[in-house]
């Protein structure tokens, strides 16, 4: 809006049309230039400035200090209060002009600038007790930018909001902490029990139970070591061996699967070999001419079941390290031409039970 000058004889604010021949009707001009925004040290992005000009129907400013009133309405004559009200005692005038803050924030910014209904401004000069004609109030779209500190979270060349590198920790009160840590966060007590955090330097997941720090996670599938707990703050109960076997139970498993120091279970294996290795399974079939089969992998509580399936057949006989076979029907076992002979064992300490029946075809 341009400033405004006003003779005695004549408008020249052509901009304000009608609206100047009536404040002159009144006897008096008023010009307001608002200014919506928030300035550089102002608390938050409701406080206003509002600017206006009071002169005389002589065009000679109005000499102050003032008490003014500011109120608004939904219309821009009669119409309702839309409730905000401020007041300021002895404004200043500089050749006429005055300056007032306007604080529309909370509840008041709702009421004031609503979408629903319109907004008129009105000013009360109340040390000459004049009211002048009621101007339109509107807002403009206001740019807020997050404060960031740059680190874990700030803006990109393009404007946007983007996570930064490094480590990035929630903690919201006394019942969660999400994030990653050098260490295992200290002085936590009974009631923060349920806290979650990865661990950079052991490389594992944890959660707090109460008392301690329990590791969940291992460092790597490639990595062995313990990825568990029987109950917290005890020793392992799931086992990776750099072999890639899992134990649970024993943190030495000597399968790829061992429960409880128990029996290894995988699929069926078949093999032409005379070394059976019951990694590869617990049901295994050789079809190697009859002679000595060596056993390999055997676990205590393991059971085994080995098919001899040589069409020639003859005698087979069993060694494993440190083992002893103790045989019903007694060793060797024998395998007709054309048929099968399966055989079963079953490791107990230093001991392997074997029993064995052909004639299967």
């Amino acid at each position: 809006m341009k400033p405004a000058t006003a003779n005695k004889g004549a408008c020249s604010w052509p901009e304000m049309g009608s609206l100047c021949q009536a404040l002159r009707w009144l006897g008096l001009v008023v010009l307001f230039v608002f200014a919506f925004g928030a300035s550089a040290d102002a608390a938050s992005p409701f406080d206003l400035t509002y600017h206006g000009r009071m002169v005389d129907s002589t065009g000679k400013p109005i000499s102050g200090p003032i008490n003014i009133a500011l109120d608004f309405y939904d219309a821009s004559l009669g119409g309702n209060s839309k409730g905000a009200s401020f007041s300021y005692s002895s404004v200043a005038l500089i050749d006429g002009v005055f300056q007032v803050s306007i604080n529309l924030g909370g509840a008041a910014s709702n009421t004031v600038l609503d979408q629903s209904t319109e907004t008129w401004i009105q000013i009360t000069d109340q040390t000459n007790n004049k009211v002048y004609p009621r101007q339109s109030f509107f807002a403009v779209p206001y740019a807020l930018k997050v404060p960031t500190d740059n680190t874990t979270i700030g803006f990109d060349s393009t404007g946007a909001l983007s996570l930064k590198t490094g480590a990035i920790n929630l903690v919201a009160g006394t019942s969660l902490r999400l994030g990653t840590f050098a260490a295992n966060p200290s002085a936590m007590t009974s009631s923060e029990q349920g806290k979650i955090w990865y661990n950079t330097t052991t490389g594992t997941l944890n959660f707090w139970n109460g008392s301690a720090a329990v590791a969940l996670g291992a460092t790597a599938w490639a990595s062995p070591g313990a990825i568990g707990a029987t109950t917290p703050n005890s020793a392992a109960f799931t086992t990776l061996t750099t072999t890639g076997n899992v134990g649970i139970g024993t943190t030495s498993p000597g399968a790829k699967l061992t429960v409880s120091g128990g029996q290894a279970v995988a699929t069926f294996y078949s093999t032409a070999s005379a070394t059976i290795d019951w990694n590869n399974g617990n049901i295994q079939n050789t079809s190697v001419a009859a002679g000595a089969i060596t056993l390999d992998s055997m676990i205590d509580g393991g059971v085994y079941t080995l098919i001899l399936s040589d069409a020639g057949g003859g005698n087979y006989t069993f060694s494993a390290t440190g083992v002893t076979f103790l045989c019903k029907p007694t060793c060797p076992a024998t395998v007709t031409p054309g048929n099968s002979t399966v055989v079963t064992f079953l490791k107990a300490g230093s001991n392997a039970y074997v029993s064995w029946g052909g004639g299967y075809q």
